[in-house]
């Protein structure tokens, strides 16, 4: 469970936010501080690599698990520690994945396709290391990704293609905080 230490609303940019900094109990997170942005709006799925009731076994099924994400209606994706194998992802608009640290959570193909493949507006990817993504294929394919993707504090190793982003349909902005490729 996560338990809420302090939590409030301030204003970015003239926006309300909503924000709270919460106490990291469980996935073996070692009782880590993170941030958590729209609190009292976030659903929140949990994946490990011995899921317990109503957690998931892969990342793909928890994202297939994400019913109607919009602004009011966010999504996080807690990944703990541990290797997971994965087919092609699509992560929707309004989800984060949040691996439980860079070097602790390891995300590979489990055959040879894109990871990350689709990756809709408002959405991100952090605190985690994807590996082994073969020739011809992509860690991150960024193609028509809305408004903007944000990966923060990810490392890409022993990958083909790390990222590819192409816009044919919008603009769209594609942040990479801390990567390290």
């Amino acid at each position: 469970s996560i338990s809420p230490l302090v939590s409030g609303v301030g204003s970015l940019g003239g926006v309300s936010q909503y924000f709270s900094a919460a106490y990291a109990n469980t996935l073996g997170l070692g009782g880590r501080l993170f941030n958590r942005f729209n609190f009292e709006k976030t659903n929140l799925l949990t994946v490990s690599t011995k899921p317990g009731q109503g957690e998931y076994s892969t990342i793909a099924s928890a994202l297939s698990a994400v019913q109607s994400p919009s602004h009011d209606n966010r999504y996080v994706v807690l990944v703990g520690p541990g290797f997971f194998g994965e087919g092609s992802m699509n992560v929707p608009a309004f989800t984060s994945i949040v691996g439980s640290d860079i070097q602790g959570t390891l995300v590979y193909p489990t055959g040879n396709h894109n990871l990350f493949n689709s990756l809709a507006s408002s959405a991100s990817i952090n605190f985690l290391t994807v590996s082994g993504v073969q020739s011809g294929y992509i860690a991150f394919n960024l193609t028509n990704c809305g408004s903007f993707f944000l990966t923060h504090k990810v490392s890409v190793y022993d990958c083909d293609t790390a990222y590819y982003s192409e816009d044919t349909t919008e603009d769209n902005l594609s942040y990479l905080e801390y990567v390290d490729i």
